[in-house]
């Protein structure tokens, strides 16, 4: 009877990530100012594209979604499984993220599974959040781990 409950709260929760995926990039000329405040990280999806200085294929749609209250939460796509977690904000540029709750798909031959892996790893690493340009930036402190673009989650493709 459990397997059932969550079988269906799972199916629930793939349907909804599922419905709320059309998004549309962000004007060009728009920007967002660094220095903000966190309210600009609850403004938009922000899609991958960078791993380190590596480009990551916008074909991955790894990206991720902040919602604030208590805790605050973070969900997502890891460029293969979706991914469900909390974060706090310290100070005026501090973020950390807890440990990640993934789905299990098979993503065999998927070029996508080499970007969750490092994807996931770069999270556990960030300590640091800015935000220039339209890009959210995460680092560790001293090396830009990961960049990521605006993208407007409400807009219509």
């Amino acid at each position: 009877m459990k397997n059932i409950f969550l079988h269906i709260a799972v199916s629930i929760s793939f349907a909804f990530a599922f419905s709320c995926n059309n998004s549309k990039k962000i004007a060009a000329d728009a920007s967002v100012v660094a220095g903000s405040g966190s309210e600009m990280l609850y403004r938009y999806q922000w899609d991958l594209m960078e791993l380190g200085s590596a480009v990551v294929p916008s074909i991955t749609k790894a990206h991720l979604l902040f919602t604030g209250g208590q805790p605050k939460k973070v969900s997502g796509n890891t460029g293969c499984n979706l991914l469900n977690g909390s974060f706090e904000l310290n100070g005026s540029d501090g973020i950390k993220f807890s440990a990640f709750a993934t789905t299990r798909r098979a993503c065999i031959d998927n070029p996508s599974t080499d970007v969750e892996t490092k994807f996931l790893k770069v999270l556990g690493q960030t300590a640091k959040w800015s935000i220039r340009d339209s890009v959210l930036i995460l680092s560790n402190g001293n090396t830009v781990l990961a960049k990521l673009k605006a993208v407007n989650p409400s807009a219509e493709n």
